[in-house]
């Protein structure tokens, strides 16, 4: 499968060409690819206005921003974990919290699929790019087990045929 972009345009008005899904999904696994899409947040320091928790500085623009809505990083407030592991309480019972930020939070209304329809959309799209990169793996996944098993077979018959040999030499 052919891109319809040169990698001389990309350049031109990227600054660099954007990466291949596809082979992305091979290297890293599809679960990054999954994880990498849906991490796009809101970003105004950054060139395109938005930034990536997985790959942060990835000079890449949020393509399904329409679908998906504004994402922003947001804080809020956790219990903090006791030495027990249970929640740490003060005096009164009250449960003990502390800011941690690094929470994405979509906007309500921005996005043409809310979460759980964003979500299949991205499983969807990463199955896709992960057959595309490597449309034979099914096949040479069938074709294993028949080598592995011809493997078995063929062990077995020259332990046999090894065992009848030795009978002539003791």
């Amino acid at each position: 499968m052919t891109g319809s972009m040169s990698k001389d345009s990309s350049v031109e008005w990227f600054g660099v060409a954007p990466p291949d899904l596809t082979l992305v999904s091979r290297v890293r696994g599809d679960d990054w690819v999954y994880t990498y899409l849906r991490t796009f947040y809101e970003d105004s320091s950054k060139q395109y206005g938005v930034n990536n928790l997985v790959y942060p500085g990835a000079a890449m623009p949020n393509v399904l921003a329409a679908l998906q809505g504004n994402q922003q990083l947001t804080c809020k407030q956790v219990p903090i974990i006791a030495n027990n592991g249970g929640e740490k309480r003060d005096n009164s019972g009250n449960p003990v919290t502390k800011e941690k930020c690094g929470f994405l939070n979509v906007e309500e209304g921005t996005g043409s699929l809310n979460q759980e329809e964003f979500d299949e959309l991205i499983y969807d799209l990463t199955n896709f790019l992960t057959y595309v990169g490597d449309p034979d793996k099914v096949e040479r996944e069938r074709i294993g087990w028949y080598v592995v098993f011809f493997f078995i077979i063929f062990t077995t018959l020259s332990s046999l045929l090894y065992r009848e040999y030795q009978k002539d030499y003791h």
